[in-house]
Parts: C-alpha cells; structure tokens; sequence
C-alpha cells in the first residue's frame, strides 16, 4: 500500500473520487499505525475518518459495514489506550499461521494440539542446531514414561528432516 501510489498514481485522472478515498484511507492508515502521535493528530483522524466515511457512502450507495463503524472509534481508543499499533494482533496472527497452515498439510486431526507442538519443539531445536552460536547445548525430551537429556551430537538427524 506504500508503493502503490508511486506505480500508478500518474494514471489516475485528476478529481476522481474513488482515488480520493484511497488516498484518506491512506492518510487514516498512517495515522492510526504511527506509534508517536499528538493531539492534532487524534483531531485529524476524526476528520479523515468522516470524510472517508461520507466518501464511501457516496461511491458505494451501500449502508457501513460494521468495520467502518469501528473505524469511528479509533480516535478516542488512542485516547484512552496509547497507540493502536502497540495493541494489535498482526503477531498472534501470524504465530498461529504457521501453525493453521502445519495442520492443512498434514491432514491429522487425532491429537492436534500433541501434533502442533511435536512439530514446533522439532522445528526450534533445529534452528538453534543450524545457529553455530548454539553448539553443544542439551536437549530434554520427557516421554510418556521418563526424561532423556541429549546433546545436540546425538540429534543429527534432525538435520535430515524435511521440517
């Protein structure tokens, strides 16, 4: 959404409305992401905000879907609560990606969450064995009946897996 602008922005004809309401989306996207912002800042998100909104319902003819009317929200949430951007869930979301993902591919829903976390204790222990900075660090696995410490030697094979 950076770019954008930049690779066809001299293709756009000028006053048209639906580049308009691009770019205040723009403007309330770099607004509402910045994570140092003033008060002047908070007042100009709640007239970006009102302009998109009158933009959209204009273009569109549609009634605000309930996104939008969380948009109206965002400038006494700052308020309140600092900036979004130190609140948001872009982290979690792409943590349990990989994990969503690692299930779609190996179709074995029996014991899920056993499955998930085999496949991410194997997956970590072989990047900290790729790191030379981790040479020869202990491994504890725990079984079903006893705990086993291994160093990193006697797991080569992990190099072997397709993780």
């Amino acid at each position: 959404m950076v770019f954008f602008p930049l690779l066809i922005g001299d293709l756009i004809p000028v006053g048209c409305q639906y580049w308009e309401i691009y770019t205040t989306l723009r403007l309330i996207l770099d607004i509402v992401m910045n994570s140092d912002l003033s008060i002047s800042d908070i007042g100009k998100l709640k007239l970006l905000t009102q302009e998109f909104l009158q933009l959209y319902k204009i273009l569109t003819g549609n009634h605000l879907k309930p996104k939008f009317h969380h948009l109206t929200h965002y400038a006494t949430a700052i308020l309140r609560d600092g900036p979004l951007r130190k609140y948001w869930s872009m982290t979690f979301e792409a943590n349990h990606r990989y994990f969503k993902k690692y299930m779609q591919l190996s179709c074995n829903f029996r014991n899920v969450p056993k499955t998930v976390a085999s496949k991410y204790q194997l997956q970590k222990c072989f990047q900290l064995m790729a790191n030379p900075t981790y040479s020869g660090f202990c491994v504890t696995t725990i079984n079903s009946e006893q705990a086993t410490e291994t160093t990193c030697e006697n797991l080569n094979l992990l190099s072997s897996l397709s993780l």
